[in-house]
C-alpha cells in the first residue's frame, strides 16, 4: 500500500481512538505523568504509530510523502520571496567551501539540495538522483 495521506489515516485512525478511550479509563495512573494532558498523550501516541507505520516503506516512498504540497488556510499570510540565482550559487559555493571533498562525499554530491521547484525536473530511481535543467 503506498504511503499517502488516507493510508497513514487509515494507519493511525484505531491508536487515536484507543487513546482517547483509554486516556480517560485509565485518569488515576496518568496524574502526575505529561500524559495527563489528552493533547500530549494523543501526540505521543500518534507519532509512535505514525513511525511504526512508516518503518515498513521504504525512504522513497516516506520522502514523496513529505514533500507533498500542504495548502496554506485562508487566515495565514503568505509572503513569496524569489531567491535570484546569483545568491543561490554564491550559497552553494560557500557551502561547497565549508564541507570540503569529504563533506561533499558524505552528502552525496555538490547538487542535490540546488534542486528547486519548477526550475528542473527531478528522477529518483535505485537511490540516483537524475536532475535536468
Amino acid at each position: 500500500m503506498p504511503v499517502n495521506t488516507i493510508s497513514v489515516g487509515a494507519a493511525v485512525t484505531p491508536t487515536v481512538i484507543q487513546t482517547y478511550l483509554s486516556h480517560y479509563l485509565n485518569r488515576r495512573p496518568l496524574a502526575q505523568k505529561p500524559t495527563a494532558h489528552i493533547s500530549y498523550h494523543e501526540g505521543l501516541e500518534l507519532i509512535r504509530r505514525f513511525l511504526h507505520y512508516a518503518s515498513f516503506h521504504t525512504v522513497d516512498e516516506l520522502q514523496a510523502f513529505t514533500s507533498q504540497w500542504v495548502p496554506v488556510p485562508r487566515w495565514v499570510h503568505v509572503n513569496v520571496v524569489e531567491v535570484s540565482s546569483n545568491l543561490l550559487e554564491r550559497s552553494a559555493q560557500l557551502l561547497n567551501a565549508q564541507l570540503g571533498p569529504e563533506g561533499i562525499k558524505a552528502v552525496g554530491g555538490k547538487n542535490w539540495w540546488q534542486v528547486r521547484q519548477g526550475r528542473c525536473s527531478c528522477t529518483i530511481q535505485a537511490n540516483t538522483l537524475t536532475v535536468e535543467t
